[in-house]
């Protein structure tokens, strides 16, 4: 985890919230950063927070995600949205070309 929070000591239960104040403060590197360490075991969680968070933050999520090369969850969110374009090429990435085709 990063030295520059608390400690460099967060637990899973608060991971979901100090990577979503990251991108709220359009700090993308230190949330793509925390996401590849630790972040990907809360993944889930955090793409339910994101489905749900104004579109700035949820356009941060989908940086976040494409800077981790995790680009089917970056999918879902331009899917989620009605992005079909941007879901297509992100799910093509990530070689689900049946989400691809779908979208």
């Amino acid at each position: 985890m990063s030295d520059r929070i608390v400690g460099g000591v967060i637990s899973e239960r608060n991971l979901v919230g100090v990577l979503v104040g990251l991108l709220q403060q359009g700090d993308l590197d230190g949330a793509t950063q925390l996401y590849e360490e630790g972040g990907r075991a809360v993944a889930e969680q955090l793409i339910s927070v994101l489905q749900k968070a104004d579109p700035n933050v949820r356009q941060a999520g989908i940086k976040m995600y494409v800077q981790a090369r995790d680009f089917a969850r970056g999918a879902r969110l331009h899917e989620q949205a009605r992005f079909w374009p941007d879901a297509a090429r992100l799910y093509e990435e990530a070689g689900d070309l049946a989400s691809a085709a779908r979208c």
